[in-house]
């Protein structure tokens, strides 16, 4: 994996690149962002809830090309379906009246 401080001057596209040119893989890009949730999120409570394992098997199944192929991202909780998850809009009536979905 790269040296954590070169992963937090890197964009979108530059880590894209590097997955491409074979300098990195999704997998690295992966653990480097899981370990800045780990250090940050309890202290700022961004992220409602976090799917590593489900990332690891999308990577290891083969992600689809496109050009941020193999960057991390994250979901906003408004509005987006994410199959085998709830979608809360960031409110807790959502949470109660928001059933698992099964749609993408």
């Amino acid at each position: 994996m790269m040296p954590l401080p070169e992963y937090d001057h890197l964009d979108g596209l530059a880590m894209a690149a590097l997955v491409k040119a074979g300098q990195l893989r999704p997998s690295d890009l992966l653990e480097a962002a899981l370990a800045r949730v780990a250090r940050w999120n309890p202290h700022v409570n961004a992220l409602s809830a976090s799917f590593p394992e489900r990332a690891r098997r999308a990577i290891d199944a083969g992600l689809p090309d496109g050009p941020f192929r193999g960057v991390p991202f994250l979901l906003k909780d408004l509005s987006l379906l994410l199959t085998g998850t709830a979608t809360t809009m960031g409110s807790r009536l959502f949470a109660i009246l928001s059933p698992t979905t099964t749609r993408r």
